[in-house]
């Protein structure tokens, strides 16, 4: 049984769906079709079979477009793989489009999250929506199974017509792994709360209002910044610009964290103020694993994870003195803040764990008499 698992990149693929694809490769002849970069090399050394596709994720280039479109035929062609996995936009229209075309048997389509596509501040988008949705309809024949990570993004997608109502599934999330991301021994009951941002660092994820918050409250916490920063997501300033707004504001910038697991378990608060429509945010489901409480946008998957006043707090996007007024709060009463950790921590082993969501792939492939 040959099966393709297809991905914008190899970081993605990696850091989101390693799990999954460890278990079907210990079944099952397993090609993963992804853009080359740094985490390419880990996912080879690991032993996939890894073929690299540019997908020019951000490009509405023609020719660009045409090139990953030949690229992806030649690959479904010579392999012949009996089921094609794709997630993300680009690779979900492309590879539908090629399987059809083949007459590739099963076709499963993942939607995490909406990204940008529906945002009404993004003047591309608004050019392009409106092309990309018709292409969503034509790719989504009887052969077509689709997974939403969000309850109403699968919603959407039924009401637009874009998809055959019959043909959806709804898994949460990629998961977390509990047994790495383990549970904190004690609360921070009386020093200074430590607050943390993690996330690609970009505008889209909000980095100017987080900015703006640890303005407001430097002089009663500890704030720190973590995650990558990547030229190409990032037009309107350089890293040495961010790392002067970081300094004026009292933020440690610690860019990469390899030790995710122990770095959770060192801070109180998560700040995510994302514009995008994000899927089921990863760093928040390893954050109430550890007991941190999130505080997050209220948009996309964010709302899938954190639930107010049960686990944590969801904020009117852009909205500084909210967040800024439930970090006060939690500043104000610890035994609130270890109340919600705890409450995250239950949430993710009632709904979260890897290895149920893993089962539950694995369940969708198996009822469709796939594997």
């Amino acid at each position: 049984m040959k099966i393709i698992i297809v991905g914008i990149n190899s970081w993605y693929i990696y850091h989101f769906w390693l799990p999954l694809i460890n278990e079907l490769k210990k079944k099952y002849n397993l090609f993963i079709v992804t853009e080359y970069d740094e985490y390419s090399n880990k996912l080879e050394e690991k032993g996939f079979k890894c073929i690299y596709v540019n997908f020019s994720n951000r490009s509405l280039n023609i020719l660009k477009n045409i090139k990953a479109i030949y690229k992806i035929f030649s690959i479904y062609k010579k392999i012949k793989p009996d089921l094609v996995h794709h997630f993300n936009p680009k690779p979900v229209i492309i590879g539908s489009l090629v399987a059809h075309i083949l007459k590739i048997r099963f076709i499963i389509n993942s939607y995490p999250g909406l990204g940008n596509l529906f945002r009404k501040d993004k003047i591309k988008f608004n050019i392009i929506r409106p092309f990309i949705l018709l292409a969503y309809i034509a790719i989504n024949r009887k052969n077509v199974n689709s997974i939403f990570q969000v309850k109403k993004d699968e919603e959407l997608f039924i009401k637009k017509k874009l998809i055959n109502k019959s043909k959806t599934n709804y898994i949460s999330s990629s998961g977390v792994d509990t047994m790495k991301f383990k549970m904190r021994d004690s609360f921070n009951m009386k020093n200074k709360l430590k607050v943390a941002m993690i996330s690609r660092i970009n505008v889209d994820k909000g980095i100017d209002t987080y900015l703006k918050i640890a303005k407001k409250l430097n002089d009663r916490c500890d704030f720190f910044l973590a995650g990558q920063f990547y030229q190409f997501e990032n037009t309107r300033f350089s890293e040495s610009q961010l790392i002067e707004s970081c300094n004026e504001n009292s933020i440690t910038y610690l860019s990469f964290v390899k030790d995710m697991s122990t770095f959770l378990n060192q801070i109180d608060i998560l700040i995510l103020p994302t514009r995008r429509l994000e899927g089921v945010p990863k760093i928040i489901l390893e954050s109430c694993s550890c007991g941190v409480v999130p505080i997050a946008s209220d948009i996309g998957g964010c709302g899938e994870i954190v639930l107010p006043d049960i686990n944590g707090y969801l904020i009117e996007m852009n909205n500084i003195d909210m967040f800024v007024n439930k970090i006060k709060v939690l500043d104000k009463d610890r035994l609130l803040m270890s109340y919600l950790g705890k409450n995250g921590r239950k949430l993710v082993e009632k709904n979260f764990e890897v290895s149920n969501i893993i089962a539950n792939y694995m369940h969708l492939y198996k009822s469709k008499s796939i594997l």
